[in-house]
């Protein structure tokens, strides 16, 4: 590895990867293990003081194939003691590196979906309600493999390769949704009533001086929030898959782990402003756990 490389992983480790508190508790096998060596080094180290000191009625010698004895014993079992170690960190390894394997491909699905997300003027209510409810069943799978994995540097590469998908993938198309072209393509609306409602809430956001992250989100809930629109379209009641997302994706419990190593956070009126407006259930943002 190159110095670069070198001081690239260790920056991965410092920056994504969480301190690990050693584990007080150990398993029977590493029980047996620290015992049996224990045992045997104080066998021999008795054995060596009761021998010099004459205790076990010898004349207090000790002879040269008795050291040998005794060190041959004590490498025995520090041999053991060492292969006993390096067996159970190979197979936590291999294990971390099936898991990873696995939570990438789903990251991976994650990004797939994602991608097909229609945006702009395309975008679709019954597309997005797809897409979402996708993104939710991968999510589960992929919870339960990131849960069931070590701290180490296998779960902060993983971390980092969630933020890459957050980031670079999904809140980039949900910040592109556009809630015109969705209530248009619905047909229920008549599209002269729906601009003027839209140039309104408009005006009403530079007038009412919100800072420029919120505009969009705080646009579209006017809109969604209109009487005019309210009486002719419940857009919560046809995303039936827009708490689970919340759920997985925006809400704080869940994500705040994934999110490890970075200073920002995740805002549902800035990252998705449409899906914010839409007003996802109280629920999807509690603690489940």
């Amino acid at each position: 590895m190159t110095a670069s490389g070198a001081r690239g992983s260790r920056e991965i480790q410092m920056i994504f990867q969480k301190p690990v508190l050693k584990n007080k508790s150990h398993d029977i096998v590493d029980v047996l293990g620290y015992t049996l060596f224990v045992v045997i080094f104080s066998s021999y180290a008795t054995y060596g003081v009761c021998a010099v000191f004459g205790v076990m009625g010898g004349r207090g010698e000790i002879t040269v194939l008795d050291v040998f004895n005794g060190f041959a014993a004590i490498a025995t079992a520090s041999a053991f003691f060492l292969a006993l170690t390096q067996y159970r960190k190979s197979i936590k390894q291999q294990r971390q590196q099936v898991v990873m394997a696995e939570a990438k491909a789903q990251i991976e699905k994650m990004i797939s979906v994602a991608s097909q997300i229609k945006t702009g003027n395309e975008s679709s209510l019954d597309n997005l309600d797809k897409s979402l409810g996708l993104l939710s069943n991968i999510a589960i799978s992929f919870y339960e493999l990131y849960k069931s994995m070590d701290e180490d540097i296998y779960r902060a590469i993983l971390r980092m390769q969630w933020q890459d998908m957050y980031y670079n993938y999904l809140s980039r198309c949900l910040k592109e949704l556009d809630l015109i072209s969705i209530i248009k393509k619905e047909e229920i609306i008549d599209h002269i009533g729906l601009d003027k409602v839209f140039n309104q809430a408009k005006e009403d956001v530079y007038r009412e001086g919100i800072i420029e992250c919120f505009r969009e989100f705080v646009v579209y809930k006017k809109i969604i929030e209109n009487k005019y629109i309210k009486s002719e379209i419940d857009l919560k009641s046809k995303l039936k898959n827009l708490d689970p997302f919340v759920m997985y994706y925006i809400n704080a419990h869940h994500t705040n782990d994934l999110m490890y190593g970075l200073i920002s956070i995740i805002d549902i009126r800035v990252h998705a402003p449409l899906l914010a407006a839409v007003g996802p259930s109280d629920f999807a943002f509690e603690n489940s756990e």
